[in-house]
């Protein structure tokens, strides 16, 4: 006997005038008194009881859950709304797990998020209007905006967040005052206007606070986020940093909002990230301080010169490796092939923890020895016992650079990876050494910055240090052609030069 026929014969016993009555199905289930065949001649009749009655008896996400949801979501907003967020929580999940099933997740959330809206349902479209601020899909969120109700709490807060995200000032300003007897009357209101207050997101100061000026600082470091919703993430990945102890070396002035449509930047997931650093003249007068770092919402971290990029995924340890650089601590893992450190080798140190020298040596024992030690930071860190010359056999006088196996855990003269895609090294004619075997921070972001780098740092903190970010913008004018504007900035970035930023402060 086939289902069809099993189903009919089942229904025999119904009111004939209710044989044909979706309605007379959907009391019986809303009663739950319906019979199992009864419910499912309900679902081929599309009857929204029995789908209810699915989402009800199914546990959120399973396969009846969503089929059932997403019958009820052709017509009922409140069903897309609740595909919406599964597909959310299901991409929030997959974010760090699988990318390619949180993006399509993400676009499923999207999909039911704008049935919802067609819906014309208001927290679906406060839902859309975030997803678009923070994917930066600026246009899009005019589109929704448009559709809802304009004097609503909800609607004035998002209209500000999206003037903000555009650089708007003038407009930002213009609806705080027009509703701002509105954001006042409210906890989300009050809590915006003091997050654009702490941040200087409308109005902004070089003044250097006085607790920054009674600090002994290194360098001084003023960080932006380029999303609102950044900023109390980068004020606690700023906190988490302090933990460290090269953080004693850093002072960091409040944290600043900055509008990425101010900037030209490029920051996929996969590369590093780079900006039109001409475009930082336009803040340059409102900041006091040697370096800038700006967060953006992905990319890859580095450090150019007196910039740091990184994106809001990156960990205290990503800060704290990228930080080292401004001090002069260079990367022991392989740099780029081209890279300027592994082109030469060099004639006097250029950073704390790396020195690119010839791989062999030829004279006295004792002369080689003074020669070398000459070229390293870390010199006088080095037990005279210590061996860095190694005798190559068959050549008198002829000496390989390196510390032996057997002094692995000395300070010392020990093969860097930073030049390995070097041609030099390639070719024999250089080698990057380091003064430790262990691996580092510098070469992996979870291992610490060990005991003997930080006491490089103290002894002589204002050597070696990056120039300010004044270079960068003189840099990038001095590439366009512009030598007027570069002499400028590189006067500006001169007057950081040599000087620790406590002094400058002053």
């Amino acid at each position: 006997m086939n289902f069809r026929l099993i189903v009919i014969m089942s229904l025999m016993a119904l009111p004939s005038s209710s044989f044909f009555l979706s309605g007379y199905l959907t009391r019986l289930i809303e009663r739950d008194e319906q019979t199992v065949k009864q419910l499912d001649y309900a679902l081929t009749l599309h009857n929204s009881a029995a789908y209810r009655y699915l989402v009800l008896n199914h546990r959120e996400g399973s396969e009846s859950w969503l089929f059932a949801q997403k019958e009820l979501a052709k017509v009922d907003a409140k069903a897309a709304l609740s595909l919406a967020n599964w597909y959310n929580k299901q991409s929030q999940l997959l974010e760090s797990l699988a990318p390619e099933k949180h993006s399509k997740n993400l676009q499923k959330m999207v999909f039911w998020l704008q049935q919802a809206v067609r819906l014309n349902d208001d927290e679906a479209k406060i839902s859309l209007v975030e997803h678009y601020l923070k994917s930066e899909s600026f246009d899009k969120a005019k589109v929704v905006l448009s559709q809802m109700p304009q004097e609503t709490l909800f609607t004035v807060l998002l209209k500000i967040r999206l003037s903000v995200a555009l650089g708007e000032q003038e407009n930002t300003l213009a609806l705080i005052k027009k509703n701002v007897r509105l954001l006042e009357q409210h906890i989300q209101g009050q809590t915006l206007l003091n997050k654009l207050k702490k941040f200087q997101v409308i109005t902004h100061s070089a003044e250097i606070p006085e607790q920054l000026i009674a600090q002994n600082c290194t360098i001084s470091l003023q960080l932006f986020a380029t999303q609102l919703t950044h900023l109390d993430l980068l004020e606690q990945l700023v906190s988490d940093f302090m933990a460290k102890k090269i953080s004693q070396s850093v002072c960091f002035t409040q944290i600043r909002y900055l509008s990425k449509q101010a900037l030209e930047c490029e920051s996929k997931k996969n590369s590093a990230i780079s900006c039109n650093e001409k475009l930082f003249n336009q803040i340059a007068a409102t900041v006091n301080t040697r370096y800038i770092g700006v967060m953006l919402p992905e990319g890859g971290a580095n450090v150019h010169f007196g910039i740091l990029y990184f994106d809001k995924f990156d960990t205290p340890d990503v800060l704290s490796h990228e930080i080292s650089h401004f001090f002069g601590f260079i990367d022991e893992y392989p740099l780029k092939e081209n890279h300027e450190a592994c082109l030469n080798i060099q004639q006097k140190p250029f950073a704390r923890n790396v020195a690119v020298l010839s791989p062999t040596y030829q004279g006295e024992r004792e002369r080689v020895r003074a020669e070398v030690l000459k070229q390293l930071v870390w010199a006088k860190h080095i037990d005279p016992k210590t061996p860095i010359l190694q005798a190559m056999p068959g050549a008198k006088k002829h000496w390989r650079l390196g510390t032996p196996k057997k002094y692995i855990n000395k300070v010392g003269l020990f093969p860097a990876r930073s030049c390995e895609q070097s041609k030099g090294q390639a070719t024999g004619a250089l080698q990057a050494y380091k003064p430790l075997a262990q691996r580092t921070h510098l070469e992996y972001y979870e291992h610490s910055l060990p005991p003997l780098y930080l006491s490089l740092l103290f002894q002589k903190p204002k050597h070696y240090l990056m120039p300010s970010f004044h270079w960068n913008i003189a840099l990038a004018e001095y590439l366009s052609g512009n030598e007027e504007q570069a002499n400028y900035w590189l006067s500006q970035s001169l007057k950081w030069q040599h000087k620790s930023d406590s002094k400058q402060v002053h």
